[in-house]
C-alpha cells in the first residue's frame, strides 16, 4: 500500500466530455511526465481521473455510504457488490501514458523544420511506429484525426503516489488493458482470438519427475457389522497400508504428517520401526484389517499356508460328518509315538537354548503367532520357555508342547540332537524323511548314524566373527572414526562375509559414560555430540541393519591401562554389574571377562582368585540377560583343561545351557613360546591344544568358540606357519566358530585386516579368515523381518554322512558329493564291515630312512559311483622315519577323486601336502584325506626335506 501525496493542479489536465458523479482517484506511484488524460468508457462516456488528494469529508461520506449498504449474504468471504459497482468496474479505461524520448523529440523537431536526413527519417518512422502515443501526437501535429486526439501535456511536473483503495485491483488491471486497445470479449495481443484460461494444477511435493500419483480406490472395510467406509483423509493416528517402495505390503500407524513434502512419518506394525512414506504410496485401512494383517511376515507364504490349512479343515469337517460317532481328534502332526512325546505329562525337556523353533499351537495368544519361527533364549522347564521372535520381541511362559523344531533344508547342514541318549551331540544331517518326519544324523566326530524325529534336532549357529576395538580405550569410540566414516568399516566387515562383531568395552566407560569423543564430524555427522553409550547404541543399530550379531566384551576395568589379572579391583568390585541394557535383537552374547591371568585360578577353591566360581556368580547376577555367556580360560584365556573336572555350573540348567567356552590362542608374533621352537613345530601343538580345550565339545557337550586368534602372518614367517596350521586344526576338529583379532591396524602384537592407512585390506589375512569359516550363517534384516540363511562346517569330513541300517538286510545311504546328492537303497548283509584294513606303501626319503604312507578307510557307502564302484572316504597317515624334517610329500592317489582336503593338486592324479604340514623325524601327519570312487592305493611320488 502506497501513501497519498498532494498533486499540483497544473500537473494533470482533466477534460470532462460529460458530467460524472464522482471522480476516481488513481496514481501509478512512479514519477512520469504527465499528459492530460481522457478516459473513455465503452458506452463512449468519459470519466475524468482526478489525482488530487481526497478530502477527509469525502472519505467519511464514502464510509457512511458503505455502512448504509444492506448486507444480505457473503460471496467468497466478502460482501457482494451491487450492480452500480459492477458497472463502474466494467467501464473504467486507463489509456497508456508514455513519456516522449528526448531523442525522438529531437527527430520530430528536425522533421518539423525540414532539416531531418533520410536515415534519421527512417529511424523516426521505426520509433513512432512502435509507440502508439507518439503516433497520435505526430498525427495531431500534422493536423490528422483531430476528433480522436489524445492530449499529451509535456509539462515537467511529476506526480506523487495517490490512493489505490478507490479502485479494486481487478478493475485497475482491466482498465489498463482497455487503455491499450483491448475490448471485453477479445483476446489479448495481435491475434484477437479469445483463448480460454488454463489453470495449471500444482504438482504434489515429493513426487518425482515423470511420476504420476496413483489414485487409490476407496477401500470398504467392515468394522463389525457396520460396513463403514474407511476415510482416505489420512491424518495423525490413521492406519495405513503401504503400496510402493521397500516396505510394500507393510502396515503402519501414522505418527505425523509432513504436508510440505507430501509425506507421512509412520511406525511399522511389524517391528515398530519409524519410516517416512509418500502420501501417494499408501492408503488408509480400518482397525480390523490392521490387527489381522499388520503383523504377517510373508504375505504370499502366509496366504498359501492359510489356503492349505483351510483345505485341511474342510477335509477334516467332511470326515467328521462321515464319522458315525460325530467326533474325531484334530489331524495329527506326528504319528502316535512322536505325538505322545509332546504331551503335557512328558517330563523330559527337549528344547535347548539357541535352537530355532516354530510355534504350532493356537493356544498362545489365540494363534496370533501360529507358524512363526523364533529363537529359544531360556528354558526353565517344559512349561516355562522364553523365546525371541525375528523382531526382537520376547515371549514368556511358552509351553514345550506348543513348539516344534525348525529343520535344515538341505543335507550336509549341521544340527544338534535335543533328546535321547545322544542329547547335546552335534552332527550333520545326511537325510530328511518328510513322510516319517525324521532325520538321519551323522554324529561328529564318531560318524555314528542315528535316526531322530524332527522334534529331537535343531539347527545351530555358525559364526565368523571379527574383533573391532576402541570403546575400551581412552577414545571411548571404535577406532578409525577420527578420520573416516564408521559405515566404511561396517561395510568392509559385511563385504568380507563376517556375521558377528566382538565389541570390547571398559567398566569405566559404562559407569561414567563420557562425552566429547574423538570423532570426525565431517565424515560422521550423525555421531557428533553423542556420549559413549549413545555411540554404542548407534554402532549396534548399524550392525543390525547389516545383519551382524554383537558380543559385548568386558575387556578392561579402566581404559588406557593393561588387562587386569582378575575380574575386579577396589574401585570396581565383583558386585559392579553392567548398567546399560541393550534391547536389540542382535546383541546375542556377553564375554564376562577378557583374558584372566597370573593370579587367576580355576578350581582351587579360592574365592578371591577362582575364575570359574566367579563366572558362575556373575552369570546368576545377569540372569535377566537372554543371550549367551562366554567364559574364557585362565592364562590369558588359553587354558580350559580344568573344565573337565570343574565345569561351569550355575545351579540353573537353563543358564548352564547358555554357557560357551571361549579360548584365546596366538602364535609366535604375540609371544614366542617354547613350543614354537621345537623341531616338530607346528605338529607338536595338536596334543597340547586338545588338552587345553579341544576335548570340551565331545566330553561336556558345551560349545567352544575361539574368541581371539590371529597374528601378523608375514609371508614365509613362523607366525604364518602357525596361522595356517591352526586353521586346519580347527577345521579338522570341527571347531570353526571364531572371532578373528582384529579389524584395527593399530594392534601392536598382531596388526589387523587393514593396513596402517585404515583403508587398504590385507589379502593374506582375509584369506586366512575365509579358510577358517567360509560358510557362516547369514542374517538379513528386511521389511521388519530377520531372514536367516544356514551356515555349515567347512570340511567335507564334517559334512558327509555314513551308513545307516534301517533293518536287517537293508541300508539307506546319503552322500553329499559336491553339489550333488546320491541316494541309494541296496540289500546288504547285516555283518558287512564298514572299514577295511589300511593299505601301506613305503619309499625311501632323500635324507635316509623312509617315509611311510598309509590310508585308513573312514567311511564307505554302497552308492553307485563310477563303473558301479562304492564311494569311500580315506584318511592319509604320513609317517616320517627319516632323521630330517619333511616339508612336502608328492602323492599319486591312483583313483577317481570326488573330494579332498589338505592336499594341493599338482597335475592329474598328482597331489602334494601343503607347505604348513611339515613332518618332523619320527612324527606322523594325518590331517590330509580324500573321497574316491572305488579302491585307492596311493603311492609316494617324491619326498622333499626342509
Amino acid at each position: 500500500m502506497t501513501t497519498e501525496h498532494e498533486v499540483p493542479a497544473e500537473a494533470m489536465e482533466v477534460v470532462p466530455s460529460q458530467p460524472v458523479k464522482e471522480p476516481i482517484k488513481i496514481s501509478f506511484g512512479v514519477k512520469k511526465k504527465l499528459e492530460t488524460l481522457v478516459i473513455k468508457t465503452e458506452s463512449q462516456s468519459v470519466a475524468a481521473l482526478d489525482v488530487a488528494e481526497a478530502s477527509d469529508e469525502d472519505l467519511e461520506e464514502e464510509e457512511r455510504a458503505a455502512k448504509r449498504r444492506k448486507l444480505t449474504h457473503f460471496e467468497d468471504g466478502a460482501m457482494p457488490e451491487d450492480d452500480e459497482d459492477k458497472k463502474k468496474k466494467a467501464s473504467v479505461v486507463i489509456p497508456m501514458v508514455m513519456e516522449v524520448d528526448w531523442r525522438v523529440q529531437k527527430l520530430l523537431e528536425q522533421e518539423k523544420d525540414g532539416s531531418i536526413s533520410d536515415s534519421d527519417r527512417a529511424r523516426l518512422e521505426l520509433l513512432v511506429g512502435s509507440n502508439p502515443v507518439l503516433a497520435e501526437q505526430r498525427k495531431k501535429e500534422q493536423g490528422e484525426n483531430q476528433d480522436d486526439a489524445i492530449v499529451v501535456d509535456t509539462c515537467k511536473t511529476e506526480t506523487e503516489d495517490a490512493d489505490y483503495n478507490q479502485v479494486s485491483i481487478e478493475s485497475f488491471g482491466l482498465a489498463i488493458l482497455r487503455g491499450c486497445g483491448w475490448k471485453d470479449g477479445e483476446g489479448i495481443g495481435k491475434n484477437p482470438q479469445k483463448v480460454a484460461m488454463r489453470l495449471l494444477e500444482r504438482r504434489p511435493k515429493g513426487l518425482g519427475l515423470g511420476a504420476t500419483p496413483k489414485t487409490v480406490d476407496k477401500k470398504k472395510a467392515k468394522n463389525g457389522d457396520k460396513g463403514d467406509e474407511v476415510s482416505q483423509d489420512i491424518k495423525t493416528g490413521s492406519l495405513i497400508k503401504i503400496t510402493q517402495g521397500i516396505h510394500k505390503g507393510a502396515y503402519a500407524k501414522v505418527d505425523s504428517r509432513d504436508d510440505d513434502n507430501s509425506s507421512l512419518v509412520a511406525r511399522l506394525a511389524l517391528g515398530g520401526r519409524v519410516i517416512r512414506v509418500s502420501l501417494f504410496a499408501c492408503y488408509a485401512v480400518n482397525q480390523k484389517e490392521f490387527d489381522k494383517e499388520g503383523k504377517v511376515l510373508n504375505r504370499e507364504e502366509y496366504d498359501k499356508e492359510k489356503r492349505r490349512i483351510d483345505k485341511e479343515k474342510e477335509k477334516y469337517e467332511e470326515k467328521r460328518r462321515d464319522d458315525r460317532d460325530g467326533e474325531r481328534k484334530k489331524e495329527k502332526r506326528r504319528d502316535d509315538r512322536d505325538y505322545e512325546r509332546r504331551k503335557e505329562d512328558d517330563s523330559e525337556v527337549w528344547v535347548r537354548v539357541d535352537c530355532r523353533v516354530r510355534m504350532v499351537s493356537e493356544d498362545y495368544k489365540k494363534g496370533k503367532h501360529m507358524d512363526e519361527k523364533m529363537r529359544v533364549v531360556d528354558v526353565a522347564d517344559r512349561k516355562n520357555i522364553t523365546l525371541e521372535d525375528d523382531d526382537g520381541r520376547t515371549h514368556y511362559n511358552i509351553r514345550q508342547s506348543w513348539l516344534e523344531t525348525v529343520m535344515p533344508r538341505s543335507n550336509g547342514e549341521k544340527v544338534i540332537i535335543l533328546r535321547g541318549r545322544n542329547r547335546g551331540a552335534k552332527g550333520v544331517m545326511v537325510e530328511k524323511d518328510r513322510e516319517r518326519e525324521s532325520l538321519q544324523i551323522s554324529i561328529i566326530p564318531t560318524h555314528e548314524i542315528v535316526k531322530v524325529a524332527f522334534d529331537d534336532a535343531c539347527q545351530p549357529l555358525v559364526l565368523k566373527g571379527i574383533n573391532y576395538f576402541g570403546f575400551e580405550t581412552e577414545t571411548y569410540t571404535p577406532h578409525g572414526i577420527w578420520s573416516y566414516d564408521l559405515n566404511v568399516y561396517l561395510d568392509f566387515i559385511k563385504n568380507n562375509n563376517f556375521n558377528a562383531i566382538r565389541v570390547p568395552f571398559s567398566l569405566e566407560m559404562v559407569k561414567n559414560n563420557p562425552s566429547n569423543l574423538n570423532i570426525n564430524c565431517a565424515t560422521n555427522p550423525g555421531l557428533c555430540g553423542k556420549s559413549a553409550l549413545q555411540l554404542l547404541d548407534v554402532f549396534i543399530d548399524r550392525a543390525a541393519e547389516r545383519g551382524f550379531l554383537i558380543m559385548l566384551d568386558n575387556h578392561r576395568i579402566t581404559p588406557g591401562g593393561g588387562i587386569s589379572e582378575l575380574w575386579y579391583n577396589n574401585e570396581y568390585p565383583e558386585s559392579q554389574k553392567f548398567t546399560k541394557t541393550h534391547c536389540r535383537w542382535n546383541v546375542f552374547a556377553i564375554d564376562l571377562k577378557n583374558e584372566p591371568h597370573d593370579s587367576a585360578s580355576w578350581g582351587n577353591s579360592n574365592a578371591a582368585t577362582d575364575w570359574n566360581k566367579a563366572a558362575e556368580r556373575i552369570i546368576n547376577s545377569l540372569s535377566s540377560f537372554l543371550g549367551l555367556f562366554f567364559v574364557e580360560g585362565i592364562e590369558w584365556g588359553n587354558r580350559l583343561e580344568n573344565v573337565a573336572q570343574f565345569p561351569i555350573n550355575t545351579g540353573n540348567p537353563s543358564l548352564n545351557n547358555r554357557v560357551v567356552y571361549s579360548p584365546h590362542c596366538y602364535g609366535p608374533s604375540v609371544y614366542d613360546r617354547p613350543e614354537f621352537n621345537t623341531p616338530d613345530f607346528p605338529n607338536n601343538l595338536d596334543g597340547m591344544y586338545m588338552v587345553k580345550y579341544g576335548f570340551i565339545v565331545n566330553q561336556t557337550g558345551q560349545p567352544v568358540v575361539v574368541g581371539e586368534w590371529g597374528g601378523r602372518a608375514e609371508v614365509g614367517s613362523k607366525d604364518m606357519t602357525w596361522n595356517q596350521w591352526y586353521i586346519e586344526w580347527l577345521r579338522s576338529k570341527c571347531i570353526t566358530n571364531n572371532f578373528y583379532w582384529c579389524l584395527n591396524p593399530n594392534s601392536a602384537d598382531t596388526g589387523g585386516l587393514l593396513e596402517d592407512d585404515w583403508l587398504t585390506p590385507i589379502p593374506r589375512k582375509i584369506n586366512l579368515t575365509n579358510r577358517a569359516q567360509p560358510n557362516p550363517t547369514k542374517f538379513q534384516a528386511q521389511n521388519g523381518q530377520i531372514c536367516i540363511t544356514a551356515g555349515a562346517f567347512p570340511e567335507a569330513h564334517c559334512q558327509v554322512g555314513v551308513k545307516v541300517t534301517d533293518g536287517p538286510g537293508t541300508t539307506t545311504t546319503t552322500v553329499n558329493a559336491g553339489p550333488t546328492t546320491i541316494t541309494t537303497s541296496a540289500p546288504i548283509a547285516p555283518s558287512t564291515a564298514v572299514a577295511q584294513a589300511p593299505s601301506t606303501t613305503t619309499v625311501p626319503s632323500s635324507g635316509g630312512g623312509g617315509v611311510t604312507l598309509s590310508t585308513v578307510v573312514v567311511n564307505q557307502w554302497q552308492a553307485s559311483g563310477e563303473n558301479g564302484s562304492a564311494v569311500k572316504q580315506y584318511t592319509l597317515r604320513i609317517s616320517n622315519g627319516s632323521p630330517s624334517t619333511v616339508c612336502s610329500v608328492h602323492i599319486k592317489l591312483n583313483a577317481s577323486i570326488k573330494d579332498k582336503w589338505n592336499l594341493d593338486e599338482v597335475s592329474s592324479d598328482l597331489y602334494r601336502t601343503p607347505s604348513w604340514m611339515t613332518i618332523a623325524p619320527d612324527a606322523v601327519a594325518d590331517q590330509a584325506g580324500y573321497i574316491a570312487y572305488g579302491e585307492s592305493v596311493p603311492t609316494v611320488s617324491s619326498v622333499h626335506n626342509c
